[in-house]
């Protein structure tokens, strides 16, 4: 396979490696084999040997590989879910400041209760 990336010149990468997942029916039990490619056909189809159960220290290097640290971190009490592309996070009902557009009736009206609300955050 070759595609470009856009780094300042083409990069080649070449399949050394297939993680493939598998569920039940019910979506509640999840395993995951590695596969290394034994074989290129021909047509440059590559081909997969036999998989290994994918262990936690292969998931800790595949992650650090991939970019990620996979480091415990602290989280406030207020943060709902957090993953490498999205966090959310909740604030409480309470008294805010807001700013009305002059001239407006409630132009003077210092601040104002707000309800609790859910936030979240993603690139693009």
């Amino acid at each position: 396979m070759r595609f470009g990336v856009d780094v300042g010149s083409e990069l080649e990468l070449k399949l050394y490696q297939a993680v493939l997942l598998y569920r039940n029916d019910h979506g509640n039990r999840v395993m995951a084999t590695v596969h290394g490619v034994v074989q290129t056909y021909d047509n440059g189809a590559p081909a997969l040997g036999a998989g290994q159960l994918l262990s936690t220290a292969a998931l800790r290097e595949l992650t650090t590989q991939l970019g990620g640290s996979g480091q415990a971190e602290y989280l406030p009490d207020n943060v709902i879910a957090r993953t490498p592309d999205l966090i959310a996070w909740w604030t409480p009902a309470a008294v805010r400041p807001m700013f009305f557009r002059q001239g407006s009736e409630t132009a003077d009206v210092p601040g104002s209760p707000t309800q609790a609300a859910t936030h979240s955050a993603h690139p693009g």
